[in-house]
């Protein structure tokens, strides 16, 4: 079986989940390979890619782990109307999976941090897919930096920020320590998700990396629900298993617009965010 994979790291953590059960060969056409390493059916076919963070991933990948295409019946992973795991169901023509899981990721960077620490992500906007609506207010994010500081945990920021091409929106949340310039590498980044205490940020690639470990998550939500609502993107019996919490505006904007003025405020965000913290 031939699968032209979607391009995101998000997309594809949640790809890995269909792949996994799986039980024939696979040839996977991934910018991604290392979230499959550990699958032995799973053969890797090399993705070129423009896109920013996806070449740079492929960059780094030793030329010995790509395969030449085989003939045969081809999977194309695609977004359409409704969310990542419906419109997957209906590419794999497969049942919602089982569970989400991650390979075990080397503790590189994870080592070197005060324990315990928790991992955030800034809101951010890049050129390439500009989708300003699904973001959460901004300073929500710099709010729940603060109390996780004053709770005694030790705050990493992680982004891949590069002039003109993605951005912090609004002010900076407080960190001890940031890896914003994209140097970590897939292994490394995950390392410091599966390990940190806590992690917090929008919706995005933490979502379906969160599904797959136990450790808190606080995911702050935005706008655009028609994509992004939580029962969409992390149904409630998956973020239940994964501790996983959503805050979100309440109601939510049903949109699916990417630069809509969506009302994004969450009330009594503090209290609960401390709430959840503390829980």
């Amino acid at each position: 079986m031939i699968i032209r994979s979607m391009l995101g790291l998000g997309d594809n953590i949640y790809q890995r989940a269909f792949i996994q059960d799986i039980t024939e060969q696979v040839y996977l056409n991934t910018p991604w390979p290392e979230l499959y390493a550990d699958l032995p059916h799973v053969h890797f076919v090399k993705r070129e890619t423009t896109l920013r963070t996806q070449a740079k991933n492929m960059s780094r990948q030793p030329w010995h782990m790509f395969e030449r295409a085989v003939m045969g019946k081809g999977i194309r992973v695609r977004h359409t109307h409704g969310g990542p795991l419906q419109d997957m169901c209906s590419s794999f023509d497969m049942p919602m999976p089982r569970k989400f899981t991650l390979p075990s990721f080397s503790e590189v960077n994870a080592a070197m941090l005060p324990k315990p620490y928790a991992l955030i992500r800034p809101v951010t906007l890049r050129k390439e897919w500009y989708n300003a609506s699904r973001n959460c207010d901004p300073s929500y994010i710099c709010l729940a930096s603060e109390i996780l500081r004053q709770q005694g945990l030790f705050v990493v920021s992680v982004a891949d920020l590069e002039d003109g091409e993605e951005w912090i929106v609004g002010n900076e949340p407080f960190s001890h320590q940031k890896f914003h310039k994209g140097e970590l590498t897939t292994h490394q980044l995950l390392s410091l998700f599966q390990r940190a205490a806590i992690v917090v940020g929008p919706v995005g690639w933490i979502v379906p990396a969160g599904l797959a470990t136990k450790n808190q998550k606080i995911i702050i939500g935005g706008g655009q629900g028609g994509f992004n609502n939580p029962d969409l993107i992390a149904p409630e019996h998956y973020r239940s298993e994964a501790n996983m919490t959503f805050l979100a505006p309440e109601p939510q904007c049903s949109c699916k617009e990417k630069r809509h003025e969506c009302d994004k405020y969450i009330p009594g965000f503090a209290e609960k965010f401390r709430a959840d913290v503390v829980a």
